[in-house]
């Protein structure tokens, strides 16, 4: 997940998990477990 948040130009991966669960409702990880 953190290689993600910086391919996606996030400068950390907690910038990257605030804005996934504002847009989502759920956090990175728990995402990926549902995949």
């Amino acid at each position: 997940i953190s290689e993600l948040a910086l391919n996606l130009g996030f400068s950390d991966q907690s910038h990257f998990s605030q804005a996934f669960r504002k847009m989502t409702g759920t956090t990175p990880k728990r995402y990926q477990s549902t995949c």
